[in-house]
């Protein structure tokens, strides 16, 4: 008797089911939680000074060589970058402090205050100008729609035909 059964087919990723299983087991058993922190630690400790010298602003360069990262200055995230910057700050102060500014006499003192006073006034009356236009303007489109929103302007332009015909 013939049975009308279809075949199953099966997955040839079942095959590898028991070996995924073993890697799993072998890899718990190599890596407990122990292991894990052993491992950490070992790479801490073998990178330590690299990450004490990006701590504080610097690069491995390309030549091996420990070098300022060039952001540093921007991002201002670093014990040299702050240094520098202190250092910076100090020489500019100190620089600057020993400068000698002249005083202004009295008579360009005197100078520059009746300039002062004159471009005060200057400013204003210029000022008070535009304002007054901006009134003006105001008025007049206010004079000009009247005239046209009403006859006058007919009337206007009628009696103006009669008188220049």
């Amino acid at each position: 008797m013939a049975t009308n059964k279809k075949p199953e087919l099966e997955n040839p990723l079942d095959a590898l089911i028991p070996s995924i299983a073993v890697a799993v087991e072998e890899w718990k058993i190599a890596n407990t939680e122990e292991t894990i922190k052993s491992n950490v630690t070992n790479q801490l400790n073998k990178a330590s000074d690299e990450i004490t010298m990006k701590l504080l602003g610097f690069n491995n360069g390309w030549d091996g060589k420990w070098e300022l990262d060039h952001c540093n200055g921007r991002s201002g995230e670093s014990a040299a970058g702050d240094f520098i910057r202190k250092a910076q700050s100090e020489a500019i102060k100190g620089w600057l402090s020993s400068i000698c500014m002249p005083k202004l006499s009295p008579v360009l003192k005197a100078k520059l205050e009746k300039e002062m006073q004159y471009e005060y006034n200057e400013y204003i009356t210029r000022m008070v100008r535009s304002k007054i236009r901006d009134i003006a303007d105001a008025h007049l489109t206010e004079l000009v729609n009247s005239v046209v929103s009403t006859s006058k302007l007919d009337a206007y332009l009628q009696a103006s035909k009669l008188i220049n015909p």
